[in-house]
């Protein structure tokens, strides 16, 4: 009632409005989840053959964190 006094609507309708979202949210929860053959594809499929093309070819694609001369003593370094 304070919220909708500050906000000077009314409180009878704004009640109304919380109810039928609550209405439509619990409808919404109420739906069968969508089987996996009807959910989207990924928009890019081949960007899974591009991460197993980079994870093949690691030493083209290597991480610093393997090649940096510094690594070791970052690695040792703490965390603060």
């Amino acid at each position: 009632m304070i919220i909708c006094q500050t906000c000077e609507v009314d409180p009878v309708a704004t009640l109304r409005e919380i109810i039928e979202a609550a209405r439509v949210y619990e409808s919404r929860e109420r739906l069968p989840s969508p089987s996996p053959s009807s959910v989207p594809a990924c928009p890019r499929p081949d960007a899974d053959d591009d991460v197993a093309a980079a994870i093949r070819d690691h030493e083209r694609y290597g991480l610093a964190a393997n090649t940096d001369g510094n690594r070791d003593v970052e690695a040792e370094t703490p965390d603060w």
